[in-house]
């Protein structure tokens, strides 16, 4: 097993291990009270409530793991040489969010790093601070394969500044024109509800045009969470094995 593999299940584990020791440590004390006070209803209560409250730290502890895991691998990856951005690989986009926002998509893109290090597939995250950032990114050639984890909607990002910026894809076409460089797969990770005052074309429909294919893209329903990113990122894994053997062939 590879050492991200085994970072991925110690992380988990060691987690797992402080939570549990505490959940029990709480129970016994519960427990010792509710024999004291003779208040069996009250003991379930509390267990049940504190239960919920362990379930939620065990998530954020997690959260914040990954995150500070990630932050880790953006630095590491700024010292490579050869710059992985100058061949095909896998981009993961990051767009400018509040640190709470990120901690929340960091399992997900944690997930996703795994499966792509499992594969073998050369990957670069793309910390994204303003629309010249996220459009540097498409105008790489070498960035075949998008991942955009984010605020926005279906039809754009939001880059969280002090003022925030929506940025709709159809910008793109407007500034680096309709013969952009191909994508082999795209996923946005971002929420993808409706904006009435924006346009709502996503950027499988501004990038692909008429060779739009379900099984290139992927958009994540509604509104974007932990769960729905991780459930999104487990679902497509064999859609970007399929993408990169038909960009190989």
């Amino acid at each position: 097993m590879d050492k991200e593999g085994i970072y991925y299940r110690k992380s988990i584990f060691r987690s797992l291990r402080g939570i549990i020791f505490l959940f029990l440590l709480i129970a016994v004390t519960l427990i010792s009270i509710s024999i004291l006070f003779h208040s069996v209803d009250r003991f379930w209560f509390f267990i049940i409530g504190f239960g919920i409250i362990l379930v939620l730290l065990i998530v954020a502890k997690y959260a914040v793991i990954c995150s500070g895991k990630i932050k880790s691998i953006i630095g590491e990856q700024k010292k490579k040489d050869p710059d992985i951005r100058s061949t095909p690989h896998d981009a993961l986009i990051i767009v400018k969010s509040t640190t709470i926002t990120c901690s929340i998509f960091s399992p997900g893109i944690k997930r996703l790093i795994f499966f792509l290090l499992k594969e073998k597939y050369p990957f670069y995250i793309y910390y994204c601070n303003n629309p010249s950032d996220f459009k540097a990114v498409i105008e790489n050639p070498n960035a075949k394969y998008l991942y955009i984890f984010g605020h926005g909607w279906m039809g754009g990002v939001t880059f969280q500044l002090k003022t925030p910026i929506q940025y709709p894809f159809v910008e793109l076409l407007k500034e680096i024109g309709s013969y952009h460089p191909e994508k082999a797969y795209i996923a946005q990770f971002n929420c993808c509800t409706l904006n009435d005052n924006l346009s709502n074309e996503s950027l499988p429909e501004v990038l692909f045009k008429e060779n739009l294919s379900r099984k290139k893209y992927y958009l994540t329903k509604h509104k974007s969470n932990m769960l729905t990113i991780i459930t999104g990122i487990h679902k497509i894994r064999d859609d970007i094995r399929n993408a990169h053997d038909s960009t190989c062939s």
